[in-house]
């Protein structure tokens, strides 16, 4: 899992768009000093915000599930993944610095270590030729 695309906007213009739209806030997190966690149990892939609601305070949102935690840049921020029970990531606190404001962005993606799957069960109509089957699903993955 890895977290790309880190960056912050002044405003949400309730577009989840990869790059920066309007002006850039006068704060900034250092995500060089101060990098991300992630971990491939917690990870989901998508597209995150962190929204100020005010100088300290924020909520976060996943774009395809919605509000997944609040925090607070005094603290570490880690929102509990609830499928797998582990952080989606986390955030050091030391990398927010100051100046933010009620309304500031923070967009960032992560790139989780698991793929989506779907799986369908099709059957054709008739009369039963088996009367029990099974399947069984092994799921693998290679990270480089």
């Amino acid at each position: 899992a890895g977290v790309a695309n880190v960056f912050a906007q002044a405003t949400w213009t309730n577009e989840w768009a990869d790059v920066l739209i309007g002006d850039e806030p006068a704060a900034a997190y250092n995500d060089i000093a101060y990098p991300f966690t992630v971990d491939n149990r917690g990870a989901t892939t998508g597209r995150y915000r962190i929204q100020f609601t005010s100088a300290t305070a924020f909520q976060c949102y996943l774009e395809d599930v919605g509000g997944i935690g609040s925090g607070n840049i005094t603290t570490d921020f880690a929102p509990t993944n609830p499928l797998t029970g582990q952080p989606y990531f986390e955030i050091d606190a030391d990398g927010w610095g100051s100046g933010w404001a009620s309304g500031n962005v923070l967009r960032f993606n992560i790139n989780g270590a698991s793929y989506p799957l779907w799986f369908a069960r099709c059957t054709l109509p008739g009369p039963i030729d088996e009367p029990s089957d099974a399947v069984r699903v092994e799921l693998r993955g290679d990270a480089d």
